[in-house]
């Protein structure tokens, strides 16, 4: 892809990187001038590959799948440098008889759920990461998205811009439940990993969510065209 990008010139996005040799790879063409991005998942940089070991590895069957350690140093490196500029949600949601019937990999569907997830599983690092801050959350969940996509109403709080905001308390630490209260699913990956969930969401300066609760109006979403 990258071949592809240097002898097209096209920016490119690279989605749900994994490995140590992918951030490097991304950070050289960066280097050389490529207009190239990439992000990564919250489950390669908080999970590893001894999940597959666990009584339920179907449970985490996922593409690409979870690796050791040494990538997932790498993977916070490349955010932590500017490398990795976005951390993306990827949710594949499916309920525990579908996903993983059976007792190992053969027999699971790949992906995992993490709906709602992404910015309290984020959030909730700052503090345990070394130089991992709360710029950082903001700059790898809303401003560089924005940036990239070309949505010029999103992604900073400013005269002008849509106030799509959460409202986090630091306190509010607390473990992932098995089933957080707003999904309609009975399994997840993430259960007893630290979150800071967000008091109040607001959808354009209006309150959507409170305390992991919708209280907005139905239909209220708008679509917001971006540039790919």
């Amino acid at each position: 892809a990258l071949a592809l990008a240097a002898a097209s010139g096209a920016e490119t996005y690279c989605v749900h990187l994994s490995t140590s040799g992918a951030v490097e790879h991304l950070r050289l063409a960066r280097v050389h001038g490529l207009a190239v991005h990439g992000e990564c998942c919250p489950h390669h940089l908080l999970l590893d590959e001894s999940q597959y070991l666990g009584e339920r590895p179907g449970d985490f069957v996922m593409s690409p799948p979870l690796r050791s350690a040494e990538h997932r140093a790498a993977l916070w490196a490349g955010l932590l440098d500017g490398t990795l500029e976005v951390v993306a949600a990827d949710h594949a949601a499916w309920p525990a008889p579908i996903k993983a019937p059976g007792p190992g990999f053969l027999e699971a569907v790949h992906g995992a759920a993490g709906n709602g997830l992404l910015l309290p599983l984020v959030a909730a690092q700052v503090g345990r990461v070394e130089g991992f801050g709360w710029e950082h959350v903001a700059r790898l969940t809303a401003e560089s998205p924005a940036r990239i996509f070309r949505l010029p109403d999103k992604g900073a709080i400013a005269p002008g811009k849509d106030a799509d905001l959460a409202v986090l308390h630091p306190g509010d630490v607390a473990p992932v439940p098995a089933v957080p209260p707003y999904w309609l699913l009975d399994n997840g990956i993430f259960r007893d990993l630290p979150h800071l969930p967000p008091r109040i969401v607001l959808q354009r300066g209006r309150v959507l969510a409170r305390e992991g609760r919708f209280t907005g109006e139905p239909a209220a979403g708008r679509f917001v065209p971006g540039v790919t």
